[in-house]
């Protein structure tokens, strides 16, 4: 089965497709964040980038973003913090949380604070996609209730789709 990006139908001109949906990773450890660009590349998704909380801020900010995928344990700020502070200037922006460290209380506190879910590790490639999916369609929803087309990246916020 072929994948294709999020609105890249193969018969239609590229000026006329929507972009694939932008997605942020956030985490500290520099092999993890590369797995889970590439994972998430492979699959049609636009990705950037951070190793912390504030290099994640600027990145969201600066340049938007459809969905984050942030992990919890980072240096100075963990990705709790990120999420309020994401939720303060983007309320309703998709995001998963993913942690070494599954406690219920911890997801507990991750889905009050914005989380849209939360992923232990390790995981597999099927679960992280189907858990950014699931989050930028929640993401979606929220938006067409509040009349909101889509974040500041430009990206249609949806995942990849088939043909």
């Amino acid at each position: 089965m072929e994948t294709v990006a999020v609105g890249m139908d193969p018969l239609l001109p590229m000026a006329i497709q929507a972009p694939a949906a932008r997605v942020l990773v956030v985490e500290d450890d520099d092999e993890m964040r590369a797995l889970v660009e590439e994972i998430l590349k492979e699959e049609g998704y636009s990705v950037i980038g951070a190793a912390d909380t504030f290099s994640a801020l600027v990145q969201i900010l600066g340049e938007g973003a459809d969905a984050i995928v942030t992990d919890w344990k980072m240096p100075v700020r963990d990705g709790i913090d990120l999420l309020r502070s994401v939720r303060r200037c983007l309320p309703g922006l998709p995001a998963v949380l993913v942690t070494a460290y599954p406690d219920p209380d911890l997801r507990a506190q991750a889905l009050k604070n914005g989380a849209d879910s939360f992923l232990a590790k390790p995981f597999h490639r099927g679960d992280l996609l189907a858990h950014v999916k699931a989050a930028l369609a929640a993401g979606r929803v929220r938006r067409e209730r509040r009349g909101q087309v889509r974040f500041p990246s430009g990206g249609s916020g949806q995942g990849p789709s088939a043909p």
